[in-house]
Formats: C-alpha cells, sequence, structure tokens
C-alpha cells in the first residue's frame, strides 16, 4: 500500500494536523467499516499507534486520513514534513 503524507494546512511542530492519505481503492481493500480502530506501526517506533477510522471523513470520498499528532512528530523527527 502506498500512502501520501497529509497535513492540514497548519504546519505544527507539535505533531498535530498531520496523518496519511490512503488512496480508494486501498481504503476498500485493507480496511473494515466494522473496525473502530488499526494500529500503525512506523518504522523507528517501538510500539504501534492506534488510529481512529470509526469517523465519517475516513470513509467518505475526499478525505480518507489516518490522522495522529504522533504521525506527524514521527513524520517532522524523519525529515518528512517542513
Amino acid at each position: 500500500m502506498n500512502v501520501t503524507a497529509w497535513n492540514n494546512g497548519a504546519k505544527s511542530t507539535s505533531g498535530s494536523g498531520y496523518g496519511f492519505k490512503i488512496s480508494i481503492e486501498d481504503r476498500q481493500r485493507y480496511f473494515s467499516k466494522k473496525w473502530q480502530t488499526i494500529d500503525l506501526f512506523l518504522p523507528g517506533l517501538d510500539k504501534s499507534i492506534s488510529i481512529n477510522i470509526s469517523k465519517h471523513s475516513f470513509w467518505n470520498k475526499t478525505c480518507r486520513e489516518l490522522i495522529s499528532q504522533k504521525i506527524g512528530k514521527w513524520l517532522l523527527s524523519n525529515g518528512y514534513a517542513p
């Protein structure tokens, strides 16, 4: 699965407002509306990040982001976000 780093437009050193955008095809193939959360494993982190996917914005046609301050901190600390 390929994802795109995402930001809500408000750059933040705290990591808030960052996430990963998922394609519609991958969301339909790999995720279930029955799930409340997923566990995301990122290289270099000791434990997984729990991400809420039980929200309208994840399942609509335009958004589809996995959003977390922890993802933002990871993106920033690894030089993937300004």
